[in-house]
């Protein structure tokens, strides 16, 4: 027990003499720990968010698009962009066909251009 007072004492005395350098130790610690909390907060918001808006879309909703999803390198992209643009006709077949899809969303991927809806 002796042993741990003299060691304690030791230490005490080790960041008295180095004032300093313990106080910027301590400082990098607390904002290294805060960093952390605030990235871990920021992606747990950013998840919270995408979830909430991400939660529209369920087993009734369809999505229709020229362009595959992910990023597959088995894919022919040359294939695929010859395919035709996806219209507003095609996504109004699909919802008028297709009784168990609530939702259609059809996108257009161009880049350059506007569009307007209803002025």
């Amino acid at each position: 027990m002796l042993q741990f007072f003299e060691a304690f004492k030791m230490a005490l005395t080790a960041i008295w003499a180095n004032r300093l350098r313990s106080a910027l130790t301590l400082v990098g610690i607390v904002a290294g720990v805060a960093s952390i909390i605030a990235v871990m907060t920021g992606i747990s918001v950013i998840q919270t968010t995408m979830e909430k808006e991400m939660s529209v879309l369920g087993t009734t909703v369809f999505q229709v698009q020229k362009w595959a999803n992910g990023f597959n390198n088995n894919v022919d992209w040359r294939k695929i962009a010859r395919r035709k643009p996806v219209t507003v006709e095609n996504a109004n077949a699909i919802r008028e066909r297709v009784d168990a899809v609530t939702m259609v969303g059809s996108e257009l991927w161009d880049f350059g251009h506007s569009v307007r809806y209803k002025k």
